[in-house]
């Protein structure tokens, strides 16, 4: 709002109507990020490197439509990619980055 000479916000001066305020909306957690009990997927919910239980997990879908769930220790910063397809296979990197590419 704009302040007038006597120091009264616009909205405040008569004939003016206030200015509607946005609706607050409810905030949820990202869908992607895996949060409590849904550590049990693929990759589970312990580093397999060193047991760290401090993990991220991101589920996403490579480019050529593989669901997959990303994993990475915050202790050892092992990185580890799991297939969503049912299998749980795990993937290397290189099958990661060739399923990612543009075709």
């Amino acid at each position: 709002m704009t302040s007038t000479r006597s120091g009264a916000a616009a909205s405040d001066e008569p004939g003016r109507k206030p200015r509607a305020r946005k609706p607050v909306v409810a905030t949820e957690p990202l869908g992607s990020l895996i949060q409590g009990d849904d550590l049990a997927g693929p990759g589970g919910s312990e580093c397999r490197s060193c047991r760290g239980t401090l993990l991220t997990q991101l589920r996403m879908v490579l480019g050529d439509g593989t669901p997959v769930v990303f994993v990475s220790c915050h202790q050892c910063e092992e990185r580890t990619w799991f297939a969503l397809d049912g299998t749980g296979q795990e993937l290397t990197r290189e099958d990661v980055l060739e399923r990612s590419a543009k075709r």
